[in-house]
């Protein structure tokens, strides 16, 4: 099964396998504290799930950890 297929990838899941998170506790206290972004939106619930219908043209994220660190994530 894919990892965005539906219900989709969990925030700290995807914030711990782009290392932009050591673990899913340090990903949790980003979030909570207003630091990250995906696709230019920030994510305020710990919670949010993303899929491959939220993806930019159905390819790709970019992910932001305060103002100056990006990642770019291609889902093949």
């Amino acid at each position: 099964m894919p990892l965005f297929a539906a219900p989709g990838m969990a925030i700290a899941d995807l914030l711990v396998a782009t290392k932009i998170a050591a673990s899913k506790g340090e990903a949790m206290r980003l979030v909570k504290g207003g630091g990250v972004y995906v696709n230019n939106r920030r994510v305020g619930d710990e919670r949010a799930r993303f899929t491959v219908e939220q993806a930019i043209a159905g390819r790709m994220f970019v992910l932001r950890k305060g103002a100056r660190q990006y990642h770019l994530v291609r889902l093949e």
